[in-house]
């Protein structure tokens, strides 16, 4: 059962990053190749459709942090652009 919430967590988390990431001008397809991994995992963990989500295993550790490390770049980025 924990295991079931971790990875429900995981999956959230991992697709609320790359909506932020995208959000701040990052295309799927670039979060896949920095991730690499297909993008058809990252429209999978985006759905949040259960179905889908069994054909895909959950965001490591790793790739979270990847993904949180990205999504600071692209806000800096931005930023920098502003100044």
């Amino acid at each position: 059962m924990a295991d079931d919430r971790d990875k429900m967590l995981r999956f959230r988390t991992g697709s609320e990053l790359v909506r932020r990431i995208k959000e701040n001008g990052a295309t799927a397809r670039e979060v896949a190749k920095f991730l690499r991994i297909s993008p058809t995992t990252i429209s999978h963990w985006q759905s949040g459709d259960p179905d889908r989500l069994r054909r895909v295993k959950a965001p490591t550790d790793e790739q979270l942090l990847r993904l949180a490390g990205f999504l600071s770049y692209r806000v800096k980025s931005n930023l920098d652009k502003l100044m």
